[in-house]
């Protein structure tokens, strides 16, 4: 069963919109997505937030550099549990 460390406000930071998709050059077809997504790190699955920009016309998703990778928020929360297990 994956375990969540994360809460609803952490995952809904505002970010700057695209007004050009980087990939294809669309107009106004880039969008902010929040959603989750399972994630392993040692061995243990975790549901971990992402955030990253998706283009209707070419379906390319993209982050940014301010947004933070999901196999980084997971092996954060894979520690957050050992250190929490070992008290």
């Amino acid at each position: 069963m994956p375990d969540q460390f994360w809460s609803a406000a952490e995952c809904a930071k505002p970010m700057k919109p695209f007004d050009i998709c980087p990939n294809c050059a669309g107009q106004g077809t880039v969008h902010y997505v929040v959603s989750t997504e399972n994630r392993t790190f040692g061995g243990e699955t975790f549901i971990v937030p992402v955030q990253y920009f998706s283009c209707e016309r070419c379906t390319e998703r993209f982050q940014t550099m301010e947004m933070e990778d999901s196999l980084v928020k997971a092996r954060e929360m894979y520690w957050a549990k050992q250190c929490n297990s070992e008290k």
